[in-house]
């Protein structure tokens, strides 16, 4: 790949992350009170937790995504950017892939930390 072409999409990255952050309901927020709920539980409790936990987050961040581009009108932006849309599909998948897996790398420490 182009060095130019992977900064194009981690700058749009960036600008999701921008827009997932705005607004009293941000998305940092959540991970953190989500991540130290369902660890804890999971910690505590069960560590299939680790098992559970990363898929209910993936289908929680795509949405976010998409609903913070309604809310906050967006969508219109990318319109105005010299930006393809493929690129911007690449650019959301590519996000949702690496938190997921972040979260998936996450909770599988915890549930391995859990069953020592």
């Amino acid at each position: 790949m182009d060095k130019n072409y992977q900064k194009k999409i981690l700058d749009l990255i960036r600008t999701d992350f921008i827009t997932m952050s705005g607004g009293k309901n941000n998305i940092k927020t959540a991970i953190i009170l989500g991540a130290l709920l369902f660890g804890g539980l999971g910690f505590l409790f069960s560590p299939l937790m680790g098992l559970y936990v990363p898929l209910g987050f993936s289908g929680f961040f795509v949405p976010m995504m998409f609903q913070n581009e309604m809310k906050y009108h967006s969508e219109k932006m990318f319109a105005i950017l010299p930006v393809a849309r493929k690129d911007l599909v690449r650019s959301r998948f590519l996000m949702s892939i690496v938190l997921y897996l972040a979260m998936a790398l996450l909770f599988w420490h915890l549930k391995l930390l859990r069953k020592q």
